[in-house]
């Protein structure tokens, strides 16, 4: 599942001067409790919210995103990857 890159949205944020999750949360007409979620990473980002990040702070989809990649014991433990 995507999560978003948060310390790529916060620095960002910051150099236009939204150094806060509430300052984020009101250049997005989001609120600050969907933001903390957001850059945590508990809450996938749905593609409306991806691109009014886009928007707002210019950052690709690319670098907006970061796919959730399984570490090598789970891959070998499901069978993947094992000889």
């Amino acid at each position: 599942m995507p999560r978003l890159h948060g310390e790529t949205v916060t620095k960002r944020a910051a150099q236009v001067g939204d150094a806060t999750h509430s300052a984020i949360a009101r250049r997005l007409s989001l609120t600050q409790s969907t933001v903390s979620r957001l850059i945590a990473g508990t809450t996938t980002p749905s593609l409306p919210t991806l691109l009014r990040l886009r928007a707002a702070y210019g950052i690709s989809l690319d670098d907006l995103v970061a796919e959730d990649v399984p570490d090598a014991e789970a891959t070998t433990s499901c069978g993947v990857g094992a000889r």
